[in-house]
């Protein structure tokens, strides 16, 4: 099962020392996830000088647009041009890196739209958010990339399985319904939950993918299966226990905080989903 890393750090930055991390976890992260829109944005060269760090071993990258709560929560005709509006600068940062970056064999690319808790996702962002991105074309004119979701997971306490939160789940189900003609759907999702107990930082086999309810958006009256594709099963992993480097060799950095505390980094373990559609056959390759 592959397994990656998201942050808000440049791969390069010259703090980090990777090779810490193969030592802790027995080998290089395979993909990592970076903000391309909204903020700490993805930076020119750190992804050609992260794959020769991992020795080519680090080959993808999932896209991510972090999350504008404001403008997230804008409803009617005014969400509908923020959520497009958010995309399309999302699709030209991550244009501008086609060259370092290149479209997977797949032909397709799934950026993943960062929806924090407690925010009320309106149909209205997603609608004009997920049509901008669907029908946005690369650098040759194709359309290759597909709205997805990075979010916020609970549990149900009558199966005990988890699923998108509601405030997620109805903006996904109103949007065709509210706004027919826009192209509104979710192609893979990626929790946030459950979690893995963050101060631990133990590399583990990672989870059961049973856990996870099986999650279908009602599009105008008709279902379509939403995937789990990359699961975030540890947050905040880059935290210093007693006596305990982190991986980054930064034991004593501002960039990272004591286990325990109320505030970890925003640095994150993944795995890829184990189904048949597989996270990284839809990331862009670092060339």
């Amino acid at each position: 099962m592959a397994f990656g890393i998201d942050t808000l750090a440049a791969l390069n930055d010259p703090d980090f020392n990777w090779a810490n991390f193969k030592q802790w976890k027995g080998e290089w992260p395979s993909f990592v996830g970076r903000y391309f829109g909204g903020d700490q944005n993805a930076t020119t060269g750190e992804f050609t000088s992260f794959k020769s760090t991992t020795g080519n071993q680090c080959q993808y990258v999932l896209p991510i647009q972090a999350c504008v709560q404001a403008n997230q929560q804008q409803t009617g005709s005014e969400g509908l041009s923020v959520g497009a509006s958010d995309a399309e600068t999302t699709l030209s940062n991550l244009k501008s890196f086609l060259g370092e970056l290149a479209i997977p064999d797949s032909g397709l690319v799934y950026v993943y739209l960062d929806v924090e808790p407690n925010v009320r996702l309106t149909p209205a962002y997603w609608s004009g958010w997920a049509n901008a991105i669907r029908t946005g074309t690369d650098s040759s004119g194709t359309e290759s990339f597909r709205p997805a979701l990075y979010c916020q997971y609970v549990q149900d306490s009558s199966t005990g399985l988890w699923g998108p939160n509601s405030l997620v789940a109805q903006a996904l189900n109103d949007a065709c319904t509210d706004w027919p003609g826009y192209a509104a759907v979710c192609y893979g999702l990626w929790p946030a939950q459950p979690e893995d107990v963050p101060a631990s930082c133990v590399p583990t086999a990672g989870p059961d993918w049973s856990v996870f309810s099986q999650f279908s958006q009602n599009l105008c009256g008709t279902e379509t299966s939403v995937p789990v594709l990359v699961y975030q099963y540890i947050e905040g992993c880059l935290c210093v226990e007693d006596g305990y480097t982190d991986f980054a060799g930064l034991s004593n950095s501002s960039k990272f905080m004591p286990c325990g505390t109320t505030h970890y980094p925003n640095n994150n373990l993944d795995l890829d989903g184990t189904d048949s559609t597989g996270a990284e056959s839809y990331m862009l390759v670092i060339s």
